[in-house]
C-alpha cells in the first residue's frame, strides 16, 4: 500500500536573476510514484514557516475529494521584506506615522525567478499541469496578489491570508483591474485598523470568483492554517463534484456528471474525468 504522505524533497535552485541560491521544498502527491498523472501546482512563500501544514491540508483535502492531488511548492525565504514588496515604501501606522521599511521592493526581481526560473525548473523536473495557484501570507499575500496583477497568465488561483494590501498607498488595490478571471480567496484576522481597512477596500471590489472571509477568533500568524485550508476549496470548487448536485431522476444522472466534467475540464485547462468513486457511488444508489 502506498503512503498517504509522500516525503518532502528540497531542492536548491540557482537564481541568476537574484544572484543567489534558493531552497525550495517540494511535496508531491501519494500517487505521484504509481501513475504516470499530471497534476496542478500549488506554490507558496514563507515555505519555512507553512509548508507542512499547506502541505498535509492538500493532501488531507484530495483524499476527502474537495480538490485534485496537488504538486506543493514552497520557497524558503532568504528576505522577505525585499522579495515580497512590489515597491520601496514605508508602512502606515494607525497614528499617521510612517514605519521604514529598510531593503523593500526587490518584488519585480522575485517574480522574475518565479516565472523565468523557479516555474519552468518544476515543469522540468516534475509531471505538471498548466493550472497554479500562488498562496501567501502577509507580505506573501501582498505579492500574492500583486503578482497575479502583473502576470495574469502565471497562476488560475490566489489564496491571500492577511494580505498587507495597504503597501505603498494600496498599490496592488488600484491595479485590481488588471486580475484575470481568477479564483481568489482573500481572509483576515483580527488586524490593525489600516490592514482591515484596505481588505474591505478589497471585498467592496468583490466579483463572483472571488470570496474573502474574516476569522476574527484569529490572529496575524495562526490565520494561516484556516485561510489555506478554505482557499484551496474555493479555488478548486469548479472541480468538486458533490452527489447532492445529481437530480431526482436517475436517468438523467449520466448527463450530469458529464456535464459537470465537462465544466471542470473548462476550468483547469485540461481533461478531467469521472473518478471511480463517482461512478461507484452512482452505481449504488
Amino acid at each position: 500500500m502506498a503512503s498517504l504522505i509522500a516525503l518532502a524533497l528540497t531542492l536548491t535552485v540557482h537564481s541568476k536573476v537574484l544572484d543567489e541560491d534558493r531552497t525550495v521544498v517540494v511535496q508531491l502527491p501519494a500517487s505521484y510514484e504509481h501513475s504516470e498523472e499530471r497534476y496542478p501546482v500549488l506554490y507558496l512563500t514563507d515555505a519555512e514557516a507553512q509548508f507542512e501544514q499547506t502541505a498535509s491540508s492538500a493532501a488531507f483535502l484530495s483524499r476527502a475529494n474537495r480538490i485534485p492531488e496537488l504538486i506543493v511548492v514552497g520557497i524558503v525565504n532568504t528576505n522577505r521584506r525585499r522579495d515580497l514588496t512590489p515597491t520601496a515604501a514605508a508602512l502606515p501606522t494607525a497614528g499617521g506615522k510612517s514605519v521604514p521599511q529598510p531593503g523593500s521592493g526587490g518584488g519585480p526581481k522575485f517574480l522574475a525567478f518565479v516565472e523565468t526560473e523557479l516555474v519552468p525548473e518544476i515543469d522540468r523536473r516534475y509531471r505538471t499541469r498548466p493550472f497554479r495557484v500562488i498562496a501567501g501570507h502577509s507580505f506573501g499575500g501582498l505579492f500574492a496578489v500583486w503578482i497575479a496583477e502583473q502576470r495574469p497568465s502565471l497562476f488560475r488561483g490566489v489564496i491571500a491570508a492577511s494580505p498587507t494590501l495597504y503597501w505603498d498607498d494600496d498599490l496592488a488595490l488600484k491595479q485590481l483591474e488588471k486580475l484575470p478571471d481568477v479564483r481568489l480567496y482573500a481572509a483576515i484576522a483580527k488586524e490593525s485598523p489600516q490592514m482591515r481597512r484596505a481588505f474591505d477596500a478589497l471585498r467592496a471590489k468583490q466579483r463572483g470568483s472571488w470570496r474573502t472571509q474574516l476569522f476574527d477568533d484569529e490572529d496575524h500568524l495562526s490565520i494561516v492554517l484556516p485561510a489555506y485550508y478554505a482557499g484551496l476549496k474555493h479555488v478548486f470548487a469548479p472541480w468538486h463534484f458533490s452527489m447532492e448536485e445529481l437530480p431526482e431522476d436517475p436517468a438523467k444522472w449520466d448527463g450530469a456528471v458529464r456535464e459537470h466534467y465537462a465544466k471542470a475540464s473548462a476550468f483547469l485547462g485540461y481533461e478531467v474525468k469521472p473518478p471511480a468513486w463517482v461512478l461507484e457511488e452512482i452505481a449504488q444508489k
